[in-house]
This record gives structure tokens, C-alpha cells and sequence, in this order.
């Protein structure tokens, strides 16, 4: 049996929303995102989980990194990847989410 597959995205632009509970149900089934990409993401077979996604949008230099990362992971989000300024990140349900509304997530992509 294979142990990766790549799923199309509806591009994070368009459909974000349906991006992430898309993973979430994949999640549910034991396949978890290791990385993504333009168009897609790809996929490891694992235990089953449900793990909620989200994205953030954010240019870093490379010494705001560390400190970047270390904000999410303390509220209990892991990095799973990053595409240029999206980063993608996963934690269980029930954590508090990075973004309370849309509004407050669509003036990140603007920072």
C-alpha cells in the first residue's frame, strides 16, 4: 500500500475553507499533509487524527523565523510547511484557531 498520495488544491486564494476541511476529513482517514505546493498537497499515511489546518500568510526574514514559529507552537500549532509567504499549519481540534474571522484573516494577506 502506498504511504504518500498528492491531492489537488482548489487553490487558497479561491477556496481556503474547503482547502482545510478537506485535510481535516483526510486527517480523519490517517492521511496527514507533509507539504504542499502551487496546486496541491501531499500526503502521509499515518494513524488517525483529527486535526484541524490553517494557513497564514506572512513574509519572514530569515532572523524572524525562529520566533515566527516558536508564537504558533505555543499555542499548540505545528508547521507543517511553507510556499513562499503562506504557511500551513496543524493542530488538534479544539485549539484555539490563528484567525477569529475572515476579516482578520484577509488583512494578514495584506501585511
Amino acid at each position: 500500500m502506498r504511504q504518500t498520495k498528492y491531492i489537488m488544491s482548489g487553490g487558497l486564494a479561491f477556496s481556503e475553507d474547503k482547502d482545510m476541511e478537506k485535510l481535516r476529513r483526510f486527517s480523519l482517514k490517517g492521511w496527514h499533509v507533509s507539504d504542499f505546493k502551487f496546486m496541491g498537497y501531499t500526503l502521509t499515511k499515518g494513524e488517525s487524527s483529527d486535526y484541524i489546518y490553517s494557513v497564514d500568510h506572512r513574509s519572514l526574514n530569515e532572523n524572524e523565523e525562529e520566533e515566527y514559529f516558536d508564537f504558533f507552537s505555543s499555542s499548540g500549532w505545528s508547521h507543517i510547511a511553507s510556499e513562499g509567504d503562506i504557511h500551513l499549519f496543524r493542530a488538534h481540534l479544539g485549539t484555539k484557531p490563528i484567525y477569529s474571522d475572515r476579516a482578520q484573516r484577509l488583512k494578514s494577506m495584506l501585511i
